[in-house]
């Protein structure tokens, strides 16, 4: 099978490049075959901002796949199997805050297993932490994140101590993460 156009014309671009930059051109072929190259006018600032946030969103998607093929991020029946639940039990404790579920651009949710204490049992703070921080990826940002309030631990690390409730909640009030009301 022929390489795409784009493709041939990306591996030959790519050796002339040396940093990062945005540039768009425009190609004239004919006959199958590039006879003219030339830089294209410069673009808006909303065209450049779009072009670089589709970039940014292209980026992000390319590290959630890579996350979520980590065996330790569990589909629904992964999740429901370790916890021996349905797995509609499992999408209806995320929807109330108990489990933590992590959307991608594809491979629908996954669950991080690390939030199951080594008997099988969930974070109790999971429902408070979904209340204060609001949207899922704030939660697994704050849980996987190292706090200085924490003397460097994890919030995860603080959060698997029951006695450090109040002030794990606390500080995830604090941060700003917080849905509008």
């Amino acid at each position: 099978m022929e390489p795409s156009l784009a493709r041939q014309v990306l591996s030959q671009v790519n050796r002339f490049i040396t940093g990062d930059c945005d540039v768009t051109l425009n190609l004239t072929v004919e006959r199958g075959k590039v006879v003219s190259v030339r830089e294209a006018g410069p673009a808006t600032a909303e065209e450049r901002l779009n072009a670089a946030m589709d970039r940014a969103y292209a980026r992000g998607n390319v590290l959630i796949a890579k996350l979520f093929d980590d065996p330790e991020m569990l589909s629904s029946d992964g999740m429901a199997r370790r916890l021996g639940i349905t797995r509609e039990t499992v999408n209806a404790m995320r929807h109330d805050g108990r489990l933590l579920g992590l959307e991608g651009a594809r491979r629908g949710i996954r669950y991080p297993a690390w939030q199951l204490d080594r008997d099988g049992r969930l974070l109790q703070i999971m429902p408070g932490l979904v209340k204060e921080l609001g949207e899922p990826w704030a939660v697994y940002r704050f849980l996987l994140q190292r706090h200085p309030e924490f003397d460097g631990a994890t919030g995860l690390d603080a959060a698997r101590d029951p006695r450090r409730e109040a002030e794990v909640l606390h500080l995830a009030g604090s941060l700003g993460f917080a849905p509008a009301a």
